[in-house]
């Protein structure tokens, strides 16, 4: 299991050349089909960000992401959520269909194919300090939304 945030700044390397190509800037994910859809990098030298979908990967180790060769890299287009961007994910309200607010996402935790399987949720630094932060499993999403993720509690 990662967390998403510990995702940012892995560098990327090429396998075919051993040509390290940039680094992770921001993971683009899919919050409807709870998955990482790719990773936006900024490539060596470059002024603009490249993307590289999670298929693309060879391997997605602690410290390094090692892409197939450079036919792996694309420019980035638009329409991903991104998960540093506030409110995107990070950030996000989660509040239960009962009408109770249950924090704010502060991070994602994702299994080894890429999928969303928890929220971490803050409920403000005291809190935070005290007892920890709050895993929340995806399964009970009722409604991922502009404001917020509507999470079911009846279950």
């Amino acid at each position: 299991m990662k967390k998403g945030q510990s995702l940012i700044g892995l560098g990327v390397i090429d396998l075919e050349n051993g040509e390290e190509i940039g680094e992770v800037v921001d993971v683009l994910f899919d919050h409807q089909g709870r998955k990482i859809e790719g990773f936006r990098i900024k490539r060596n030298k470059a002024k603009e960000d490249y993307y590289i979908a999670y298929e693309e990967l060879y391997s997605l180790g602690e410290d390094i992401i090692m892409i197939k060769d450079r036919n792996s890299i694309s420019y980035l287009e638009e329409g991903y959520q991104s998960l540093l961007t506030e409110g995107e994910v990070i950030g996000n309200r989660v509040v239960s269909n009962q009408g109770d607010e249950l924090g704010i996402v502060q991070d994602i935790v994702l299994n080894n194919n890429g999928e969303l399987i928890a929220y971490e949720l803050s409920d403000g630094l005291v809190q935070d300090i005290l007892e920890g932060r709050e895993m929340l499993a995806v399964d009970d999403t009722i409604n991922y939304g502009k404001d917020a993720i509507i999470i079911d509690r009846l279950k």
